[in-house]
């Protein structure tokens, strides 16, 4: 099996759209081990409608995670503006996509050094 990934869903209010931002940032600034990138979105249609996208490396890092008792990362962001996500998952099977993945260490380097 590929990678996962993860979609949690909220509705949230065009007040609470800045803590869901820093939310975003503090809850992404130390991914736990297995996960390769986690976007925040808006829809496109409904700008209600936020997502937070977590890319986990396999299945087995992801129910690593779930074993281990701690919080999935993407339901996390919500729970910080009271909010409670409807969660997806889906197994990536292609992509497209050209970047290269920084290591973990690289990824919040680079995180912290943006918060600056």
């Amino acid at each position: 099996m590929g990678m996962i990934i993860i979609t949690m869903e909220a509705q949230v209010a065009p007040e609470l759209e800045p803590r869901l931002i820093r939310a975003f940032n503090h809850a992404m600034n130390n991914h736990p081990p297995g996960v390769v990138q986690s976007l925040l979105t808006r829809d496109a249609q409904e700008p209600t409608i936020w997502r937070v996208l977590t890319i986990w490396e396999s299945q087995e890092t992801l129910e690593a995670h779930y074993k281990s008792g701690a919080i999935m990362p993407s339901a996390h962001v919500f729970h910080l503006v009271e909010l409670e996500p409807v969660g997806a998952s889906s197994e990536i099977i292609a992509t497209d996509a050209t970047m290269s993945v920084l290591p973990l260490h690289e990824q919040n380097d680079s995180m912290n050094d943006t918060m600056r």
